[in-house]
């Protein structure tokens, strides 16, 4: 992918509009530079178990759902299970988009 655009339209296939403007610039830290678009090397890991995640709860408001999810994670030797809240934004164009980032 070689701009923004491209990067924003691939990130809203998944994430809401707004959602998608905030990870392309605070999370995964984009830039552009001399007409180049640039990403800095970091690397995630992640230690939940989204094979074995629950729904406890769906709240449903209009446009907007919050789905409350436990899921087991692994911290060392241990394993918790964390309780998430995930919110989803209809948007007319696209229909449900993720609009929570989870890590």
């Amino acid at each position: 992918m070689n701009s923004k655009e491209k990067i924003i339209s691939l990130l809203q296939t998944v994430y809401s509009s707004q959602l998608s403007e905030k990870i392309y610039t605070d999370t995964l830290e984009f830039y552009s530079e001399n007409g180049y678009v640039y990403q800095p090397n970091f690397e995630f890991i992640y230690t939940k178990d989204w094979n074995k995640a629950n729904i406890k709860r769906i709240n449903n408001k209009g446009d907007v759902a919050v789905v409350i999810v436990e899921v087991p994670e692994e911290i060392g030797e241990e394993c918790i299970q964390c309780i998430l809240s995930i919110e989803f934004i209809y948007e007319k164009a696209d229909g449900w988009k993720l609009n929570s980032l989870i890590y």
